[in-house]
């Protein structure tokens, strides 16, 4: 290993040290947020509310998510990471609570569209802090990193979801426990959190024009990662599938994203990242394909959608480091 290299894993390592705290918030908010996500699905699906009502209700999160990426970052500018993270990350424990108070689509919907405001903030704060303590030449690797987390709490969530027993209210409570302890590590870090001024807004006409590929890419991995987190735990159901069975089914994205993450990450950080981004949505593509044919058997379809959300969920990261 040359001495450049070996300068480059050092700084690597140090910026990954340096944020443990982040990491470490950011897993338990993953793992209450995927656990969340499936319980609320199970239920609706119980409750009989009905597919176009459970597609609003779930698709009320990605509004939060879209509201919150308006407003967050002025936030964040005022106040700092560390106080938005804890500020949000309490509004989204409360938020887990609220669900066991009224069973109604109406006011389950209005409950999505809060936490995804909150998780949105958290993102960002998440986000913004790595990109500050990154440069192009391990960007890739850095995001990497905190997708693997991100994704890998999230799946683990999920697969808690298949244990789901709607006559008790505990994996709510689980919920509102995982998201409150995650800004504990914040709160004691000794780290120094990076400036932050709320950004310039840009048209989207801006934007496309000083990274087409990031903005598309985005707008289409979004769309996807939506239907299939949103949407998944019901479509395993309605083919099916036990509790456990779906909640493992939605599992396996996370699982094949966890563990391509990186060496996809790595690649884009020697190659082209437009080349990069060709390849694995080609995959993805061939991927669902293959998969049509093969829904009513369980074992094929968990390997097949795990390579499916190796390929799929690493476009979003991989946008983000060529747009920046």
């Amino acid at each position: 290993m040359n001495c450049k290299l070996k300068m480059r894993v050092i700084f690597l390592l140090k910026n990954l040290f340096t944020s443990w705290a982040l990491f470490c918030g950011l897993f338990l908010i993953m793992v209450g947020n995927g656990l969340l996500g499936v319980i609320i699905g199970l239920r609706a699906n119980n409750a009989e509310f009905g597919t176009i009502s459970i597609g609003l209700l779930m698709g009320g999160y990605f509004l939060g998510l879209f509201l919150g990426a308006l407003f967050v970052p002025k936030i964040v500018s005022n106040v700092g990471h560390i106080r938005t993270f804890g500020a949000l990350s309490a509004i989204a424990s409360s938020a887990a609570l609220l669900h066991i108070i009224n069973q109604d689509p109406i006011f389950w919907t209005l409950i999505r569209i809060l936490t995804g405001f909150t998780y949105s903030g958290i993102y960002i704060v998440v986000e913004s802090w790595l990109n500050e303590k990154s440069n192009n030449k391990n960007r890739g690797q850095i995001l990497s990193f905190y997708m693997i987390i991100s994704m890998g709490g999230f799946g683990i969530g999920q697969i808690l979801g298949g244990f789901e027993n709607e006559t008790d209210n505990f994996l709510f409570i689980l919920v509102s426990i995982l998201v409150s302890i995650a800004v504990v590590p914040m709160l004691i870090t000794a780290s120094k959190a990076p400036d932050f001024s709320a950004p310039e807004s840009l048209t989207f006409k801006r934007l496309y024009h000083i990274s087409p590929l990031g903005l598309i890419g985005m707008l289409f991995n979004g769309l996807t990662i939506s239907m299939t987190n949103g949407m998944g735990i019901i479509y395993a159901i309605n083919i099916g599938m036990s509790p456990l069975q779906s909640s493992i089914f939605l599992a396996s994205l996370n699982i094949g994203n966890l563990i391509l993450q990186y060496p996809i990450g790595k690649l884009s950080d020697i190659l082209d990242r437009r080349v990069v981004i060709l390849i694995v949505s080609f995959m993805a593509f061939l991927i669902t394909g293959i998969a049509f044919f093969y829904s009513s058997n369980f074992l094929v379809l968990f390997f097949l959608m795990g390579f499916y959300g190796g390929f799929s969920h690493t476009i979003y990261s991989l946008c983000i480091a060529h747009t920046n």
